[in-house]
């Protein structure tokens, strides 16, 4: 992953990505998200919450196996904020470090 480029339209597909597996992850253990953290989750994720898929349907897994790819990623400053935002939710309700 160190040798791809980091496009917006790559950080962009990145983000949607994790956004929406923390939203399935919402809904598979039952978490009820704030307004402002599902409307945020909601507006990144867009149409990939409903494309997303794992095939263990373990949510945890997909979202810190995620995590590990985008801890691998020499992100510019300009590309952290939203994954920043996005690993203060998962922090918050499992525990999930994102970013560190």
């Amino acid at each position: 992953m160190a040798g791809v480029v980091h496009s917006d339209d790559f950080i962009q597909t990145m983000t949607r990505l994790l956004a929406a597996r923390v939203l399935r992850l919402a809904e598979e253990q039952n978490t009820v998200l704030t307004s402002a953290h599902l409307s945020f989750l909601t507006t990144i994720a867009g149409d990939e919450r409903i494309r997303v898929d794992w095939p263990d349907s373990n949510w945890k897994d997909a979202v810190q196996s995620f995590a590990h790819i985008v801890c691998s990623l020499s992100l510019e400053p300009k590309f952290l904020a939203q994954f920043i935002r996005i690993g203060g939710i998962t922090l918050q309700y499992w525990g999930i470090h994102i970013i560190d």
